[in-house]
């Protein structure tokens, strides 16, 4: 009896963590299509802005859904804990921004693959994450197969690259970013994800209007036009909405790392995607670089999830 209530759970357990693999990927997805939609709206918004109306947006169409389950609550504490969990994506995005006025988004992107090596430190200090030499190397690894597919197998790419002082601003960004998945894992305190994702919203909507509060009121909105209006939509909805959803659920079943690691699978979807809005098939230079990731990411997902020990310890 007591062998087939802990097969039970141990397959309970199981799915949770194929559904976990899945909304990441799912997540990941979204958030590759996030930079075609943004290539598509530069120039026509402010992209302080485009940030503030993407989060009020997200945050009024998941307060209908929330106000339908009647599953509404606040309290101080959950206003403070979803502000550090926003703190760090608003700090990272108005950083980010502030960054291109100085550097390209080469550099940024190259500067990006090393976000989940952060989120490994901090987890280390903060959840009490054990280290893992296997885990660093294979960190390591998706960053090396991630900066490979973005640099099209370029191996001397370091050559064209021109160091300035918006590369540190983005490294200060992306230090903030390496917080995220550890503080969802910290302050999550039994609430459903779809409440947390609404607070981070609203909390990340403040923060933006703090920071561009006399531009929303100076900025010529009837000059926005109508499709940048639809990619906002899609944005808000798909790139901002979904993705904090997943990220809620899979943090909590997996862990911070293994999240964490999905981004180095961007380049890749991008890879892909492109090729499916018939831009060409990719250069055969960067298969060594998708081949690294996908075996980096095997390494890093490999092995028990924490719910998966905790599960065996019962």
């Amino acid at each position: 009896m007591l062998l087939s209530i802990k097969s039970r759970e141990k397959n309970m357990v199981n799915r949770q963590r194929i559904w976990a693999h899945i909304l990441m990927l799912l997540s990941s997805c979204f958030v590759a299509t996030s930079f075609i939609a943004g290539e598509m709206v530069a120039g026509q918004i402010d992209p302080g802005l485009l940030t503030l109306v993407r989060f009020t947006v997200a945050a009024l169409i998941v307060l209908l859904v929330v106000g339908l389950r009647s599953d509404l609550s606040f309290s101080l504490s959950l206003f403070f804990r979803s502000s550090l969990v926003s703190g760090c994506l608003v700090g990272f995005f108005w950083l980010m921004f502030f960054s291109l006025r100085y550097t390209t988004a080469f550099n940024t992107s190259v500067i990006f693959a090393v976000t989940p090596l952060f989120s490994y430190f901090y987890s280390m200090i903060l959840l009490g994450e054990r280290f893992s030499l296997a885990k660093l190397l294979a960190l390591l690894c998706g960053g090396i197969g991630a900066l490979w597919v973005l640099c099209q197998g370029d191996l001397f790419f370091w050559q064209h690259l021109s160091w300035n002082k918006g590369d540190l601003i983005f490294l200060s960004g992306c230090l903030l970013m390496g917080f995220y998945s550890p503080f969802i894992k910290i302050c999550q305190r039994g609430e459903s994800a779809l409440l947390m994702t609404f607070w981070i919203l609203v909390t990340g909507a403040c923060w933006l209007l703090l920071l561009n509060f006399r531009l929303v009121f100076t900025y010529s909105w009837s000059a926005v036009p109508g499709s940048c209006w639809g990619w906002i939509l899609y944005l808000a909805i798909f790139a901002t909405i979904v993705t904090f959803y997943c990220n809620q659920i899979a943090v909590s079943v997996i862990g911070p790392i293994r999240a964490a690691s999905y981004s180095y699978l961007y380049p890749v979807i991008v890879v892909f995607l492109n090729l499916f809005m018939g831009k060409g098939l990719p250069h055969y230079q960067i298969l060594p670089g998708l081949f690294i990731v996908i075996a980096a990411m095997y390494l890093i997902q490999r092995g028990g999830t924490e719910l998966e020990e905790r599960a065996e310890r019962q």
